[in-house]
């Protein structure tokens, strides 16, 4: 049967060489003829296609197998050893990562209370610098109305000190007055008037008498005793 194939192939590249050159009556083809006939692909070969194939479905098992057999001839205790070591690694890393960790933690905690503690010292000296300022507030509107109340106290006393020079002239002058003053008992049909042209020389002395008298009117009695200042 392989026989027949390679004949079968044989006589198609003749055949499509002939057609190339020349038509079946043995006539020369035209370059328009030429160009009108499409040249057949040529086959492939199956048979070398099924070679590759069947090489390559033969290879993979066999590597899988050589990989297999490598792996299981391979020495254990290098991958216990390899483990172990990985596990001891694992376990040392572990181990400086959680001492570093509590060294920081046992760094921060100072740092911590310190800034605690300074917190607390700068909250106490801003309520006593508070309390301090408030006190010097205080002190100051007392001081403001102590000062206040002395100079009204000093105004009312000065006040009170002219008002008493003040009465204390006018019993001077009202005493001097007296002491130059004369009297007069008034006699019958006498008037406050007449008294004061006596004296006066007008009517003008009328409330000079009346004022050294303590007299709210010009009514006067027979007998009665006044000043004429």
């Amino acid at each position: 049967m392989k026989k027949d194939d390679y004949r079968t192939e044989f006589e198609e590249q003749r055949k499509e060489i002939k057609l190339d050159g020349e038509t079946d009556s043995g006539k020369p083809l035209s370059r328009v003829d030429l160009h009108s006939k499409k040249r057949k692909p040529k086959k492939r070969s199956r048979y070398s296609l099924i070679n590759v194939l069947l090489v390559l479905f033969t290879l993979i098992p066999i590597g899988i197998l050589a990989f297999v057999i490598i792996s299981w001839n391979s020495p254990n205790d290098n991958i216990a050893s390899k483990l172990e070591e990985s596990q001891f690694q694992f376990e040392k890393s572990k181990k400086t990562d959680e001492n570093s960790v509590t060294t920081v933690n046992k760094e921060k905690e100072p740092e911590d209370d310190k800034k605690d503690e300074k917190t607390n010292e700068q909250i106490e000296a801003e309520e006593k610098a508070k309390e301090e300022a408030e006190r010097a507030k205080a002190e100051a509107e007392a001081e403001e109305k102590r000062k206040e109340e002395a100079a009204r106290q000093q105004a009312e006393k000065e006040k009170q000190q002219a008002q008493a020079e003040e009465r204390a002239k006018e019993n001077d002058s009202t005493d001097e007055q007296k002491s130059q003053a004369r009297t007069h008992v008034v006699a019958p049909g006498e008037t406050l008037y007449r008294i004061s042209v006596n004296y006066y020389k007008s009517g003008d002395g009328v409330n000079k008498i009346m004022q050294a008298n303590s007299l709210t009117t010009n009514e006067i009695s027979v007998g009665q005793k006044l000043i004429i200042p």
